[in-house]
């Protein structure tokens, strides 16, 4: 069955529509849209022309039941783990908590929120939660109605591309990071020997803007915030995934820890003959649709 991945970045939207053969996808459709003005769940206008653009990129899969899964960028979502004395046994209470955690953290409730209990470190219980405040929830929701679409899951980018690259990222017994690099964000995930997330981070990028150096340097202090943060903690590598090799140069220059360059659109054959260019939301795409139905 083919699969479909959407993603929405603040002036972007993408599109791909995939078939696994093996360790190949191959690639059937792969559209990016940049819209006139950013998306912007205040102004509830936009919402008929942007589900328009959403229509047309995901012509292909009108009316066909297939499993659709939609991508937001990091920097539209919230994204922590929180560390806890003791956390519910049951979902709803484990959600109620996170939610109480997030709005203390700034100042308002979260519409939509997940959770998942990842286990214990140090007498301490670990709650990975993600969620998106209430305006791009509804405003998102009723894009995709207006669209005619039903996703059959809705997660964070940074998210999709751990769980695409999870076996190359864990299979050494120590700690690592994944750096995420796409048009308007970008993202940080640290996990331990066991391979849970521990720390995520994720900033605005201006278009266009020559940001490699700070990125770096706020990495390496998230790095050394959570190695010197417990005994016992090891970064073993940092995997950089980027179109533009000079994000890994640059951490290779600054960082004693090696980064592992992944190129974010390997595996692919394109049936269009034509590949998209590094720059594009494409990999983020890929990585929602092939996301576990």
């Amino acid at each position: 069955m083919p699969l479909a991945g959407l993603v929405f970045g603040r002036e972007r939207i993408g599109f791909v529509l995939l078939r696994r053969e093996g360790d190949t996808l191959s690639v059937m459709q792969a559209r990016e849209t940049l819209l006139d003005r950013p998306l912007d769940p205040t102004d509830r206008g936009s919402v008929q022309p942007v589900a328009q653009v959403v229509k047309t990129l995901t012509a292909e899969i009108a009316g066909r039941y297939l499993p659709l899964h939609v991508s937001l960028a990091d920097s539209l979502c919230r994204m922590t783990v929180l560390e806890l004395e003791s956390a519910p046994a049951d979902r709803t209470g484990q959600r109620s908590l996170a939610a109480f955690r997030l709005e203390r953290e700034v100042g308002r409730p979260p519409a939509g929120i997940d959770c998942q209990l990842l286990g214990q470190d140090d007498g301490k219980s670990l709650l990975l939660a993600a969620s998106l405040d209430e305006d791009w929830a509804g405003y998102l929701g009723d894009i995709l109605t207006h669209a005619g679409l039903v996703p059959w899951s809705l997660g964070a980018n940074l998210l999709c591309q751990f769980n695409r690259f999870h076996e190359r990222l864990t299979t050494n017994a120590s700690g690592g990071a994944l750096l995420a690099l796409s048009p308007d964000a970008w993202s940080v995930l640290i996990w331990d020997a066991q391979g849970r997330p521990r720390v995520i981070r994720s900033r605005v990028r201006q278009p266009g803007a020559d940001d490699f150096e700070t990125v770096a340097g706020e990495l390496e202090r998230l790095i050394l915030a959570y190695v010197h943060g417990a005994s016992g903690r090891e970064i073993a590598a940092i995997h950089v995934l980027a179109g533009d090799p000079a994000m890994a140069l640059m951490l290779d220059r600054r960082l004693k820890t090696p980064s592992l360059r992944i190129d974010p659109l390997e595996g692919c054959r394109w049936e269009n003959g034509a590949e998209p260019p590094s720059d594009t939301i494409a990999s983020m795409a890929l990585a929602a649709a092939l996301t576990p139905a």
